[in-house]
């Protein structure tokens, strides 16, 4: 199986890809992170791929982005109170 990992949005213009396309790659990222998040597998990095597509959203910014940032500061508490767990262990 082949990976290619993505570590960060290219700078694009809002210009550059219709919105809708825009916010296909934000849920596909945002998802894989969640689908990770349950299984323990990086799921930092998958979520914040799809943080970094909110500043390229427009009308729809405001409607993904409060959520998200709530949810991703919760998923990141969470991984650092497990790995601080780990490291007491």
């Amino acid at each position: 199986m082949n990976v290619f990992v993505v570590s960060s949005v290219p700078p694009l213009q809002p210009e550059d890809f219709p919105e809708m396309e825009i916010l296909w790659l934000l849920t596909q990222a945002w998802n894989t992170g969640i689908l990770l998040y349950s299984l323990a597998q990086y799921p930092e990095r998958w979520c914040g791929l799809g943080m970094s597509f909110l500043r390229h959203l427009g009308s729809l910014q405001e409607s993904y982005q409060t959520l998200m940032i709530d949810l991703y500061t919760e998923i990141l508490d969470r991984l650092d109170k497990a790995k601080k767990n780990l490291i007491m262990e």
